[in-house]
């Protein structure tokens, strides 16, 4: 879980407003499916089925505008857990 945007449970807010950060900017990340993770600490992303040895299990992050977008710094932290069921 990381710190989101408000009222938008699928973008990561970002880690500061100070100046020359990016503004109107949040991030969001996607599961192997190319789905939006809900980030509410509920929600899963898609199944993978593991093997024995390595396991690659692949995310992707991207950039959204949430309004007339400034450039600058945009990062975002984002904590998460692995269920093995």
């Amino acid at each position: 879980l990381g710190t989101t945007v408000t009222s938008n449970d699928d973008t990561l807010a970002l880690q500061s407003s100070a100046a020359g950060s990016a503004q109107n900017v949040g991030i969001q990340i996607l599961d192997r499916t190319g789905e939006v993770l809900i980030l509410d600490g509920a929600t899963f992303s898609a199944k993978t089925d593991l093997i024995d040895g390595t396991n690659i299990l692949p995310f992707q992050a991207r950039y959204i505008a949430l309004g007339q977008s400034v450039a600058g710094t945009a990062n975002a932290d984002a904590t998460f857990k692995v269920q093995y069921l």
